[in-house]
């Protein structure tokens, strides 16, 4: 018998017999369907209420290996931040979000668990959608994204007078080596290079050992960085405990002016 011969069959049996068979009759024959547009009306108003309410961006900023700290911890306390902040930048968070990410932690040395990669693809698909403005990370961590491109040209951001008068020493890469080195790879991916053990990238990051790249012997040198290992808010927050850290404004910024707001704010 056709499914429409079936139910036309059991409606004739409902007739007279009350509400509860009929609700019985719809229990059995109409629930997944009825659950499927509940779900779907649920799903649409929920979306449309999220675009409706949802805010701009007003600033990104991400932290790579900073020691576990009360805003890594608890969500009032990184508000808390996120308000401080706007107020010192003076952005409204009535109309922007405030995205401070202070708990993405990468094995020192190479990453290649599954939790290195979760937080790798993380940060690739907020950088690419132009979520975050400014990266602060240990020294190895820095030296790995620079390599690859995620930083701003300081020269882009800050005029010449202004880079002269920053707090913390420039970070210099040679921009001519890393696209050779980038070409190489692509050209053959085997050609990949050994990164450094986990007690090597401590020792390459860790204050007394660090070397700060000489611009002077570079092809290419640009300044990627600024060392703010000094800055008092990342001493004052015990943010990276024998490591040296580095800020930079991330590639494809549409903030510049508040990236260089929350340098002065760490500095403040």
């Amino acid at each position: 018998m056709a499914l429409s011969d079936e139910i036309r069959e059991e409606r004739k049996k409902l007739k007279g017999k009350g509400p509860k068979a009929y609700w019985e009759y719809f229990w059995e024959y109409y629930k997944l369907p009825a659950f499927g547009i509940i779900f779907g009306i649920f799903f649409v108003v929920s979306m449309t209420k999220t675009i409706l309410t949802s805010k701009d961006t007003g600033f990104g900023a991400i932290f790579i290996n900073p020691a576990m700290t009360d805003y890594a911890m608890y969500d009032d306390s990184l508000a808390a931040l996120a308000e401080d902040f706007a107020a010192f930048a003076g952005i409204d968070t009535k109309e922007y979000n405030i995205n401070l990410d202070l708990s993405e932690y990468l094995t020192l040395g190479f990453p290649g668990g599954e939790q290195d990669y979760a937080v790798l693809m993380k940060i690739t698909t907020q950088t690419a959608a132009h979520e975050v403005d400014v990266m602060v990370a240990d020294a190895f961590y820095f030296w790995y994204y620079a390599r690859n491109s995620m930083f701003l040209d300081l020269r882009e951001v800050y005029t010449e007078e202004e880079l002269a008068a920053l707090p913390g020493e420039l970070y210099y890469m040679d921009a001519a080596e890393n696209r050779e080195r980038l070409q190489a790879y692509e050209e053959d991916p085997s050609c990949m290079e050994d990164f450094p053990t986990t007690e090597e990238a401590a020792a390459f990051e860790n204050p007394d050992t660090f070397v700060l790249p000489d611009p002077s012997g570079m092809r290419e040198p640009v300044p990627y960085g600024i060392v703010v290992t000094d800055a008092p808010f990342i001493e004052k927050e015990g943010f990276y405990p024998g490591a040296v850290s580095i800020y930079g404004v991330v590639a494809g910024s549409e903030r510049l002016e508040a990236a260089k707001s929350f340098l002065s704010y760490m500095y403040r």
